[in-house]
């Protein structure tokens, strides 16, 4: 069943606290773009009514979204308080560990539900194939709340990301090789923690690219994206997939695919509509087809029996 949305265009603001000093250790650009969810709103000539009636749908449409832990957002904010001593979800290889895999959710985190985001299916899958797995979790590790609304710093994701990585090789009994892969929040996370957590390969599933002027050449990289995704679209992407392209880096993109393509909690997608005019457009999508097909090349880029030591 495909649900509309009826919207205005409601713009939030990305807060670029700390900007200055991300970029001067990383490739983070503080150019970042405005972001904006499609909100049901009512059409009204008092401004003021408008503003409070779109802020009351903003907030249950995002609300929507944390909950299925999708959209994506580099915003930054005040950090929350520091995961001392937490211990991430993992899943441990069958039989001895040949990676460690660090697994990063979308804005949202991980549901109870995980029959309906990736993250513990895939665990189970590459556990299989002989890797340990670690998900972080990094609103939980930090206390993050409204993680899809400005309350996520990239930072503390990437940071996450890497404390995740060093359990898992403790864990493990391994120092490498270490592999990351992440969900659009979760992907931009991985691009940034890839370096400091000791990663030679990453994967991202349609990640917001707007923060970052190119990638780390010292990683291979693997990035999974929807040709029609309206959130984190591919155009936004050019720059860093031209030059990473020509370091090597694979690009899958899929025709006629949306953001979220691997989430089966959007079942029949979910569409919003820009402005009163009702240009509408799909902003997230289940399609099982490509979800496997995506997982499958997530497998088979970690394989580590063809790596030439």
């Amino acid at each position: 069943m495909t649900h509309n949305v009826i919207a205005s265009k409601f713009f939030i603001d990305k807060v670029r606290d700390n900007c200055a000093e991300h970029s001067r250790t990383t490739a983070i650009s503080c150019n970042s773009r405005l972001s904006w969810f499609p909100l049901s709103a009512a059409v009204s000539d008092n401004q003021a009514a408008m503003r409070r009636l779109t802020q009351s749908y903003a907030r249950t449409w995002l609300g929507l979204m944390v909950a299925l832990g999708l959209v994506a957002c580099a915003a930054n904010g005040p950090p929350e308080a520091a995961p001392d001593g937490f211990v991430f979800e993992s899943f441990q290889a069958d039989g001895k560990a040949e990676s460690v895999v660090v697994l990063a959710p979308g804005c949202g985190g991980v549901s109870d539900k995980d029959h309906t985001q990736p993250m513990r299916p895939l665990a189970r899958r590459l556990s299989a194939h002989g890797h340990h797995v670690v998900i972080a979790d990094y609103e939980s590790a930090y206390g993050m709340k409204r993680t899809c609304h400005g309350g996520a710093r990239l930072e503390d994701v990437a940071d996450a990301i890497a404390l995740a990585a060093d359990q898992g090789r403790v864990a493990a009994g391994l120092s490498d090789p270490i592999a990351l892969v992440g969900w659009s929040l979760g992907g931009s996370g991985v691009f940034l923690a890839g370096d400091r957590a000791g990663a030679d390969r990453v994967v991202a599933l349609y990640p917001d690219c707007t923060p970052f002027a190119s990638l780390s050449v010292h990683i291979d990289y693997l990035v999974l994206a929807g040709a029609e995704d309206r959130l984190t679209p591919l155009s936004e992407c050019a720059g860093i997939r031209a030059r990473s392209e020509a370091n090597g880096a694979e690009w899958v993109i899929y025709p006629e695919t949306y953001h979220g393509f691997d989430y089966k909690a959007f079942r029949g997608g979910l569409s919003g509509q820009r402005n009163a005019s009702r240009d509408s457009f799909v902003a997230v999508k289940y399609d099982a087809e490509v979800a496997e097909d995506a997982h499958r090349r997530i497998l088979d880029f970690l394989d580590r029996d063809d790596t030439a030591d």
